[in-house]
This record gives C-alpha cells, sequence and structure tokens, in this order.
C-alpha cells in the first residue's frame, strides 16, 4: 500500500515558486511577525526576472487577516507599490462571521474567484492555565519554571471557587484554526471544477517545534499547538488534490516573543530566523509533490522532522536538535543525562 505522505523534504534544494503564480492565498495574524514574512513572500512568488520591471507583477493574491488595521494596511498599500497583489480584511478569527467574511474577500480577490493555499498563522502565547501556584501572583511570563515544593500563600477555600480559567489562547491558537481549515475546504471547492486552475489545494499550519516537547509553564499555548499538531496529522492524506503540511519553528524574535526575548537570551537559547520560516511556508505552499510533511525551523535552517513512522512521530530528529543546543545548554544536558540514564544510543 502506497503512503499517503511524500517522501521526506530534501530542505537543501532550491525552491521553486512558479506554482504559486496567480494562485489565491489567505493568511491569518498577517499584520506582523512570521504572518508578514508569509505575506510579503507569498506576494512576490511567481515574478520571474524578466517581469520585475512590469506592472502589475504576475504574482500570487495574497489576502492578509489581522486585527492590526494600522499594520495591515501598512502592508497592502507597500505591496500594491510594487505592483504585488494583497489585500488587507480587518478580522478576529475567533469570530466565526468575520472570519467566514475574510474568506469570501479571498475568494473575490482573485481573478478566477476561487482560492488555492491557506495558512492559519494568527496566534498567542496567551496566559496559563495555573497561574499562582508559585506564591508570587502570576508568573511573568510562560518559559519560568515553577520553584519546587512551594504551595500558594492562601488556603482554598470551598466556598469560593476560582474565576474561570481563561482559555482565549485555545481560541486563537486552536480553534480558530480549525474553523479556518473547515473553511479552507469548503472555498477550495470554488470555483466549479472546470473552471479551477491546475494544481492542488495548500493548508500550511503554523505548528511549533514545541509540540514535540514538553512546555513547563506554557501550557495553553502547548496545548494549542500540540492541537494543531494532532489537525494536520489527523488531515494529512485524507482529501485528494488537497495537501496538508506544517511548519513547526523554535523561537523566533518576533512581537510575540518580545516579552520574554531576555530571559530566553538568558537561557542560551538560539533563534530561527524569519526568513527561513518564511522559506518553509514557500517550500510547502509551492510545491505540488510535497504533501503531509512537517518542516522544522532552527537556528541553522529548516529541515524535514520526519513526524512519521519511519521517524518515530519526529522523536529521532528532535533528540538531535534538543542534542544539538538549540534550546539551550540545560535542556541538551538533561536530554542527554537522561538517554544515558535509559541506555539510548546514538
Amino acid at each position: 500500500m502506497t503512503s499517503p505522505i511524500s517522501p521526506v523534504v530534501d530542505c537543501t534544494t532550491p525552491i521553486t515558486t512558479a506554482w504559486l503564480k496567480g494562485k489565491s492565498a489567505l493568511v491569518t495574524g498577517g499584520a506582523s511577525g512570521l504572518g508578514a514574512g508569509i505575506v510579503r513572500a507569498f506576494a512576490e512568488a511567481g515574478c520571474p526576472a524578466d517581469e520585475w520591471t512590469n506592472q502589475p507583477r504576475s504574482s500570487a493574491y495574497v489576502t492578509l487577516v489581522d486585527l492590526n488595521s494600522i499594520l495591515g494596511e501598512e502592508i497592502q498599500i507597500e505591496l500594491r507599490s510594487l505592483g504585488l497583489h494583497a489585500n488587507f480584511v480587518l478580522a478576529d478569527v475567533t469570530d466565526w462571521d468575520e472570519l467566514v467574511e475574510a474568506f469570501e474577500a479571498a475568494v473575490q480577490f482573485a481573478p478566477h474567484k476561487g482560492l488555492d493555499v491557506v495558512c492559519p498563522n494568527a496566534g498567542i502565547v496567551g496566559p496559563q492555565l495555573v497561574s499562582e501556584w508559585s506564591g508570587e501572583g502570576p508568573r511573568a511570563h510562560p518559559v519560568l519554571d515553577r520553584p519546587n515544593g512551594t504551595v500558594p500563600t492562601a488556603a482554598p477555600c470551598l466556598l469560593t471557587p476560582p474565576p474561570r480559567a481563561n482559555l482565549e489562547g485555545v481560541e486563537v491558537n486552536l480553534l480558530a484554526v480549525m474553523h479556518c481549515a473547515h473553511l479552507a475546504v469548503h472555498y477550495f471547492k470554488l470555483p466549479p471544477p472546470e473552471a479551477q486552475q491546475q494544481g492542488s489545494k495548500a493548508i500550511v499550519f503554523t505548528g511549533s517545534i514545541m509540540s514535540y516537547l514538553d512546555c513547563p509553564g506554557a501550557e495553553i499555548y502547548g496545548v494549542g499547538k500540540l492541537g494543531v499538531r494532532g489537525l494536520f496529522k489527523g488531515l494529512r492524506g485524507t482529501m485528494p488534490g488537497v495537501r496538508i503540511s506544517m511548519v513547526a519553528p523554535t523561537y523566533v524574535q518576533t512581537p510575540l516573543t518580545d516579552p520574554f526575548l531576555s530571559d530566553l537570551i538568558a537561557r542560551s537559547i538560539k533563534f530561527a530566523s524569519v526568513s527561513d520560516v518564511t522559506s518553509a511556508f514557500l517550500r510547502l505552499a509551492s510545491d505540488p509533490s510535497i504533501d503531509g510533511r512537517s518542516l522544522a525551523v532552527g537556528p541553522d535552517g529548516v529541515f524535514d522532522l520526519r513526524d512519521d513512522f519511519e521517524g518515530f512521530d519526529g522523536g529521532v530528529e528532535m533528540r538531535k536538535f534538543v542534542r544539538g543546543g538549540a534550546l539551550g545548554e540545560d535542556a541538551a544536558r538533561a536530554a542527554w543525562c537522561g538517554e544515558k540514564r535509559e541506555g539510548v544510543e546514538g
């Protein structure tokens, strides 16, 4: 039986973006950070060198969806001034009606009145589920460890229940992503088959390297990204003509990591670059031969996680990644000691 998942991706080969020429793409969270990088990369994709002096360029038609109208409109103006096709839609990805309107706008923006690529990228760090166990109030940010042996400052009272958990992070990082996937499959059916451009459709999820590891102190973020990984693994290979893939970056210096950047640096965390992340999205979106693959983005570039049976669901590559020190010397030392204690070789 032939596997629906394509072979391991060689990320050292050049990326050919010709497939994206004239295609319609939607990117949520596209006004800043990784999303803005993806939008710019897609908007420029499919432009042969000899077309760069012509206006308008024969590029992809990119709809960026975001809550930040100032940054979103700035990117739209910037790209349109270059003769590229960009359309900003103000929308809250957790609002179903607004999300539907964004997808409809993307369909109408493209000359062929269809949708070809969807990147559900919008994400937040969000509050923690357990925020007051240290005895010193809420933890400042999700990368701090919980002190061992500490207790709450006040004894719990059964007559006073805690406030309802803030699950905004799950709503943005997982539920909205599921809604995007649901809408993508629906709008991929437009226009009628006889009018569709040749080539497959593609959903490229924004995952995280943390969905392959423990993420102490970031439980809400971990639930969201592990859920996205589950969605990726559940959908891939199930819909002929729809390619499912995922990009799983390590820490990247963006507005999302700014609040705890100094702590990451203090922990010797090595950062991936925005350009490497966007190149991974470009490769997965534009190559019709790639399906069902998860690409990691680390400080040394992009590599296939081998999130499949042969790669032990990414375990083989993640062991190399952590032991290489990309997540800090403490993580590398813990991984090494754990393997030695368990008798793991290699």
